[in-house]
């Protein structure tokens, strides 16, 4: 059996001294270059889990909507979170409920009679100095339809002509902020009224 030599064991240690220091430099750079990919990837996977949330949150107020207007009178509260996560390419400034038209309802819903859950944001068209904002519609959010029975109509205003409800609650209003959201869905005769509870004032 061969003893190694002292001369043999010396070079072996200099030599992985030598390596050390580059590959500890091989590893600073691939970090380096790993790390804005990762957090790229992150920021990606937050924008897709958002609008997924957001679009399934629309869908379920919409359904909630269409059960209240195609049953008798009645009152419910529908509970929405509309909170939305916006990156550098994706934007959402409000949502809407409102009647889009005949034309639309026909095209995108398939019915004449209906309403839209729309997020939307507001974008600056034109030329320099004569900028109009334009609401726009998220491509990744198309709009939700609420489709309501012909002899139904559904408004976002008139919760104070309700009159065992006065002083309850309040219009709801065309457009909502995002964030967290009590609706309350109260139908009287052929309309379904959307409003929100009315804060209270100390």
């Amino acid at each position: 059996m061969r003893v190694p030599l002292v001369g043999e064991i010396r070079f072996r240690d200099e030599h992985g001294q030598v390596e050390a220091p580059f590959q500890l430099l091989i590893a600073a750079v691939m970090l380096g270059m790993l790390l804005p990919i990762a957090f790229y990837l992150f920021g990606q996977y937050q924008m897709w889990e958002s609008q997924e949330r957001v679009r399934n949150n629309m869908e379920t107020l919409a359904r909630e909507i269409e059960v209240v207007a195609n049953l008798g009178e009645g009152i419910k509260y529908i509970d929405v979170d509309l909170n939305v996560y916006t990156g550098p390419n994706f934007r959402v400034d409000n949502f809407s409920i409102a009647n889009p038209g005949q034309d639309v309802c026909l095209q995108g819903c398939h019915t004449p009679h209906c309403m839209q859950v729309r997020a939307y944001y507001v974008q600056e068209i034109g030329p320099t100095g004569k900028k109009t904002p334009r609401k726009m519609i998220p491509p990744d959010l198309p709009p939700v339809c609420i489709r309501i029975p012909f002899n139904v109509d559904v408004t976002t205003e008139g919760c104070s002509q309700i009159d065992e409800m006065k002083g309850q609650y309040v219009d709801l209003g065309v457009d909502l902020n995002p964030g967290f959201h009590r609706i309350v869905a109260i139908k009287k005769g052929y309309t379904v009224y959307l409003c929100k509870p009315k804060e209270k004032t100390h």
